[in-house]
């Protein structure tokens, strides 16, 4: 008899924890909300190539458009492919001096501008945004700090490529 009430208990505790769960879940995904995953290419970047000089961002790019199912294609004479082409500039500027007027701290921008060329459709507006990372910098400790600076170039042109494949994939 005590283990018939436990259970009954225990049902009825269960029940609005399962309802306010469900509840949650539904209101998640009604406001817009999803699990980060691989958003869709549209059907014109089923086969791509790439031109730029930034070659870790082209190479960055391509593996990430392959992974979702593009063909990416090398040669520059593909006419029926999809033609992104972009640019890039990665600066350094000093953010603070010390006393003796040598850089403490730096500022990396990576200026990004990109533009897509359908086959059979006039070239697409260039698109452009710019991604920015500081970080300190220690005269007795150059070896650290050009360690750092290549990690956050490395991250920079990481963000920069998704970055793109999300716009490219909302157009």
């Amino acid at each position: 008899m005590r283990a018939e009430k436990l259970r009954s208990e225990t049902k009825r505790r269960a029940l609005p924890a399962a309802a306010l769960l469900a509840a949650a879940g539904m209101s998640l995904g009604a406001c817009g909300f999803h699990l980060r995953t691989a958003v869709p290419l549209p059907p014109e970047l089923a086969h791509v190539q790439i031109s730029g000089a930034d070659r870790d961002l082209v190479a960055r790019l391509a593996d990430e458009l392959s992974a979702r199912g593009a063909e990416v294609r090398s040669s520059p004479d593909s006419t029926e492919a999809t033609k992104l082409r972009i640019t890039t500039d990665m600066r350094r500027a000093a953010l603070s001096t010390g006393a003796d007027g040598r850089a403490t701290a730096y500022s990396l921008t990576y200026a990004v501008q990109y533009q897509l060329k359908v086959p059979g459709e006039t070239a697409r507006a260039e698109k452009s945004f710019s991604l920015r990372r500081a970080f300190d910098y220690d005269a007795g400790r150059h070896l650290q700090a050009e360690a750092e600076a290549r990690f956050l170039e490395d991250d920079l042109r990481r963000e920069a490529a998704a970055r793109v494949l999300s716009q490219l994939a909302r157009e």
